[in-house]
């Protein structure tokens, strides 16, 4: 532990680690604090508690206008932001944006303030996951719907664009900040599963000296973001992992739907905060293309398979029969229910 994280020495055992119950932080509050600094140079940067953390991370992303808006409209909408060890299916941080309570709660990406303020890594983390986070909330507010009533196929569809936007996001927010004079966010991404992205965001501006309108230059990221089949493909996982749950947990629901994906979806997932839609000449191809709901990584396409015959066991489950002994002529090696079971 001491030799991959020398951060960490000396740490063991004292009141570094969080031992206490998490606070949330009123946004307003937060923002109040980033407006009395002159710059993010003089945010705390060796923060000892989560609301240092956090208004150092906003002093940051406040220097680029799109992380700034998303920010503000948080902050009108009443949202508070909580620190806490939340976790995904996969064991990674992920932000939950808890629209009810009006709460964000972001993970804390590192065991304690004083130790992430310490870590270039972990304060990348965490910036990087609050912009995620941030865009959750401008989706929550917006009226973006859950997917999980809709077909197997447009989910697949759905999960691909959505985590397409978080990454663009926190790619043109982490850029902004680079051109402000904080790099640190972009030089993580470099590094990161978004390095080709981020080579790709260079290019694009070096193709384009004179400049591309923000929804033109999404728009085409989003094309190289789908040409990029290392973040497909864990879309995908992502997708299928949630959806197994679903179909397997007691309680979770099926998981899937009916609903066919829309244009107006695609144009709400895509809106930016100036009312643009970088996906607005896309969505029609999106919904048609079915490449774009086609799983080409073997493991994937396997487990998609095992989840549409897991479906198609539970539909012929719950069918109906009332004459057993013709129920047994179609399906021979079904275990039947009771024949007062109706679809």
């Amino acid at each position: 532990m001491d030799f991959m994280y020398p951060f960490l020495d000396g740490c063991a055992g004292s009141d570094e680690f969080y031992d206490f119950e998490p606070e949330a932080y009123s946004l307003a509050d937060l923002l109040a604090q980033v407006r009395e600094l002159d710059t993010a140079s003089d945010a705390p940067f060796n923060f000892s508690t989560d609301e240092d953390m956090l208004v150092w991370a906003l002093a940051q992303i406040c220097e680029s206008p799109l992380g700034r808006a998303l920010a503000s409209n948080a902050r009108h909408e009443d949202w508070a932001i909580e620190l806490d060890d939340c976790l995904d299916e996969y064991g990674d941080g992920q932000f939950i944006a808890e629209a009810q309570m009006r709460i964000l709660i972001l993970p804390r990406c590192a065991p304690s303030a004083p130790i992430l303020a310490r870590s270039p890594y972990m304060r990348a983390l965490f910036v990087a996951e609050l912009c995620r986070g941030l865009r959750g909330v401008w989706h929550q507010d917006s009226g973006v719907r859950p997917a999980n009533d809709l077909t197997v196929k447009d989910q697949i569809r759905w999960t691909r664009a959505l985590n397409a936007d978080y990454d663009l996001i926190t790619l043109s927010i982490a850029w902004d900040m680079r051109e402000a004079g904080f790099p640190e966010l972009w030089r993580h991404l470099i590094g990161s599963d978004l390095g080709d992205m981020a080579v790709g965001w260079v290019a694009m501006l070096e193709r384009n000296p004179q400049g591309l309108s923000q929804t033109n230059f999404l728009k085409r990221m989003f094309l190289e973001w789908q040409s990029d089949r290392a973040a497909v493909n864990h879309a995908d996982h992502q997708m299928l992992t949630r959806l197994d749950t679903a179909l397997h947990a007691p309680g979770t629901g099926k998981g899937f739907g009916a609903r066919a994906l829309t244009t107006t979806d695609l144009y709400g997932l895509s809106t930016l905060p100036d009312g643009a839609s970088y996906l607005e000449s896309l969505a029609r191809i999106i919904l048609e293309d079915e490449a774009q709901a086609t799983i080409a990584d073997p493991l994937n396409a396997a487990h998609l398979q095992q989840i549409e015959a897991d479906i198609a066991q539970m539909k012929m489950t719950h069918a109906g029969f009332r004459d057993r002994d013709l129920a047994r002529k179609f399906f021979p090696d079904l275990e039947m229910m009771s024949v007062d079971t109706l679809v």
